[in-house]
């Protein structure tokens, strides 16, 4: 900025002269640009505090600040640049800067320090994914590179698509496959379907079939063939009489079949 000093000088006769001094003032304190890396950052993570710097002072003093509750806290060793903070809480997100000041005792004055831009810090929390699922017994579920066959609840850490823990609950319960017996008879020449396997003869079967939950289900089949029975009967009416045969009548002489 330019300071402007004026002058006015009257001489006895009232005469008048003006003179003008024109001063330049130029702010001789460094700039400064920061970062943070990386950001947003993992929860339990690290990250690193940086500043580029032009036309610093001979003997820098540095500050880093971070605002907690309204106002600008100093962060604990943070007096180096680069400044690396571990194991970043959710608590440790928010805004920083930096104070730059050629001696200690100016880094509070801000007639005389360099005070940079805000950045933010940004945590990410893990993701949580809660999965409750069912399989058939002697099946198996995976989640990740861990493969579960008995019930039971579980717990595995994932990296995230962001890059950062995702942790995954599973309740894992094993549904039991079924078993049943069939036993039945059909006559000869007729079949039998259970399922999808078609049955004809004679024996004992077993088939295998998917129940109500899609598990497998074991069917014994005991089946048993009714084959046609043949009896002759030989009868004798008088004449003009007649005689009934399951619900056939006759009243002639001769061989009749049902």
């Amino acid at each position: 900025h330019d300071i402007i000093r004026t002058w006015y000088a009257i001489d006895a006769c009232g005469n008048s002269v003006m003179a003008q001094q024109q001063i330049t003032v130029t702010d001789c304190r460094p700039e400064v640009d920061i970062s943070i890396n990386p950001n947003p950052v993992c929860l339990d993570g690290s990250v690193t505090f940086d500043a580029v710097i032009t036309g610093n002072y001979s003997n820098p003093i540095y500050r880093w600040q971070f605002f907690w509750n309204g106002t600008w806290v100093d962060v604990p060793g943070g007096n180096v640049i680069p400044f690396t903070k571990n194991n970043i809480k959710l608590s440790d997100g928010g805004r920083y800067r930096l104070l730059i000041a050629d001696h200690i005792q100016n880094l509070g004055n801000f007639d005389c320090n360099t005070v940079s831009d805000e950045a933010e810090l940004i945590i990410l929390q893990p993701v949580a994914v809660e999965l409750n699922e069912s399989i058939c017994d002697g099946d198996s579920y995976s989640v990740g590179t861990s493969t579960y066959t008995q019930a039971g609840t579980y717990q595995d850490i994932l990296t995230g698509s962001n890059g950062c823990d995702s942790i995954v609950n599973l309740n894992l319960s094993i549904i039991p496959n079924t078993e049943g017996f069939l036993d039945t008879t059909i006559c000869d020449g007729e079949r039998i379907l259970v399922g999808e396997t078609s049955l004809n003869r004679d024996g004992q079967f077993v088939v295998h079939l998917p129940n109500a939950a899609g598990c497998d289900s074991t069917v014994t089949v005991r089946l048993r063939i009714q084959y046609p029975s043949f009896t002759t009967i030989r009868d004798t009416i008088c004449e003009g009489s007649s005689v009934t045969i399951a619900g056939e009548t006759y009243t002639s002489g001769g061989s009749y079949t049902q």
